[in-house]
């Protein structure tokens, strides 16, 4: 039997299809806290952030062929 990944955005419950889901991850530098909220990629708080932030670029080695 497979297992079924289910995405439920945080935001507002809704299930998610994978395409759609993304994931914010906020870091508190005072306290030393990650916090990661699940949001659809259409979702109008999710688009405000992703707006405003900037992309990290990725690190470690580049895969081979």
């Amino acid at each position: 039997m497979a297992n079924r990944t289910v995405f439920v955005s945080d935001l507002d419950g809704k299930e998610l299809e994978e395409k759609d889901a993304v994931k914010i991850t906020v870091t508190d530098k005072a306290n030393q806290s990650t916090y990661v909220v699940d949001a659809s990629r259409g979702d109008a708080t999710a688009k405000l952030l992703m707006e405003k932030g900037r992309k990290q670029a990725i690190r470690g080695r580049k895969e081979t062929a």
